[in-house]
Order: C-alpha cells, then structure tokens, then sequence
C-alpha cells in the first residue's frame, strides 16, 4: 500500500510572528529568529472572510502560513497586515448610478465613486454582477476591475432601482 499524502496548514501564531514594514517599504515578517525581508498576503477567502484565512508567502511564492484572523495579532502587526490588503484588493465603492444602458451586448454604467463620474462597460452582465450574502454587490469590468456597492440597501431608491434589475 503506498504512502498516504496529506496536506498539513501551518496557521501563524500571533505571539511569535511580528509583521513589519521594512525599508524599501514593503510588508515583511519576522517568525522568532527568521526574518522573512518581504512577503505576500493573499486573501484565501476575499469576498466572505477578507480578514481570515490570509495565506503568507515568500517572493517566491512559496506559502509561509496562514493567518486565521487577522484580529489575533497585536495592533501593529494587524494594522500592517490591513494596510497591506486594501492596498492589493483595492474596490472603488460606487455611490451612485446615473444610467446603465445596454449597447451591443455590453452593459454601460454611469457611476459616481468617491465624487467622481466613471463610466465602465461590463460583459456577460449574469456572470460579472454579484450579490453578496452581506447585502453588497460586486461588478466586475470588461478589463477585469473590480467595484463594489457596500450595501445595496443604502442606496438612493432611484439609484437602487436601477441596478436591481440585474441582481435577480
């Protein structure tokens, strides 16, 4: 019979890992006497559990650990590891919606984010329009960004009116 080949997850202890920003900048982290000069954070989870299960990798690519939640670590540490995130998943936060209108296929969005009027196209309007369990929704451009709606139900009724359609 040949060996069974298991899959172990090295979860990060808070007490004995420090986050830091090291002088180029960039996010680094020291495990008790291994100092790892940079190193990556990708959310495992980023839609449901954006602060939990944070995968920890050299430049490498090769996995240090993972975080199980970000919450456990000391304030320094967490903040960094924060920072480091909204940095990587950047999401505009739409406010508003002027107009959506089909053309050839694509949808044409009329948004206002952060003050600003952008206009976006999105494709396969069923696959690229999420409603998240937390009342959110996600839109995904022709070019891949991504945009967020933090709460559908915050919306102006007008402005909400115009994107239900496409929630159903």
């Amino acid at each position: 019979m040949g060996e069974l080949n298991t899959m172990s997850i090295n979860f990060l202890d808070p007490e004995k890992c420090r986050f830091y920003i090291n002088p180029n900048g960039f996010t680094a982290l020291k495990i008790e006497d291994k100092d790892y000069r940079r190193v990556r954070l990708l959310r495992t989870l980023p839609l449901h559990r954006p602060f939990e299960y944070i995968s920890v990798s050299d430049m490498d690519k090769n996995e240090i650990g993972i975080i199980r939640n970000a919450a456990d670590f000391p304030s320094e540490s967490r903040e960094i590891i924060e920072k480091d995130l909204a940095a990587r998943y950047y999401c505009p936060q739409i406010s508003e919606i002027y107009s959506i209108d089909e053309k050839m296929g694509s949808f044409y969005f009329d948004v206002s984010i952060d003050g600003f009027k952008k206009t976006f196209g999105v494709k396969d309007i069923s696959r690229n329009i999420k409603m998240l369990d937390s009342g959110a929704v996600m839109l995904t451009d022709a070019d891949g960004n991504r945009f967020i709606i933090p709460d559908i139900n915050a919306l102006k009724p007008r402005t909400r009116r115009k994107i239900e359609p496409f929630l159903y």
